[in-house]
């Protein structure tokens, strides 16, 4: 009980003293658990538990669909041939409340990474430089390389339909 309640020393010698109890090496296996509900690890050597805060709040869900819709915008550059350095206009036609509102909120990361002059759509929230740049390239008209805007239809959180057009 003294062992489980962490009332022990070890000693130099390899010995552990448990509630008056010395316990010779060999007499013992000393390990370490996690308590129970936690989300944790013992290290290798034996000597520490790494516990990790598991819970998920409302900003770490919204920033993991902005990065989910990054993904999924880079995936469709890449199927629409466009070059890594090209900038782009991005559209969203169809996402869910919270894609909507996370691709809001994270406008500037979104853009940075997918390299978008422009993200626009119905629904998005938040502002950004993304947002303030929402006419760059609108002069230009359709890209004869890429047909213009493409539309891509896939799921994130239901429903998700951009486009995108190189500028």
């Amino acid at each position: 009980a003294a062992a489980r309640a962490g009332q022990w020393t070890a000693k130099d010698d390899g010995s552990v003293t448990a509630a008056s109890c010395v316990l010779r090496p060999g007499e013992f296996e000393l390990a370490l658990t996690p308590a129970a509900g936690t989300v944790a690890g013992a290290l290798g050597s034996g000597d520490a538990v790494v516990v990790l805060d598991a819970a998920v709040t409302p900003e770490l869900e919204a920033e993991g669909l902005a990065r989910d819709a990054v993904r999924l915008i880079q995936n469709a550059r890449r199927d629409q041939g466009l070059v890594v350095t090209d900038r782009v206009a991005v559209e969203i036609i169809e996402a869910s409340e919270a894609v909507a509102a996370a691709v809001g909120e994270w406008r500037d990361y979104v853009a940075e990474q997918v390299l978008a002059a422009s993200i626009a759509g119905a629904g998005l929230t938040g502002a950004g430089e993304a947002a303030d740049k929402a006419g760059a390239g609108a002069g230009e008209g359709p890209d004869p390389d890429t047909g213009g805007a493409v539309a891509h239809d896939t799921e994130l959180d239901g429903p998700f339909r951009f486009t995108i057009r190189r500028v």
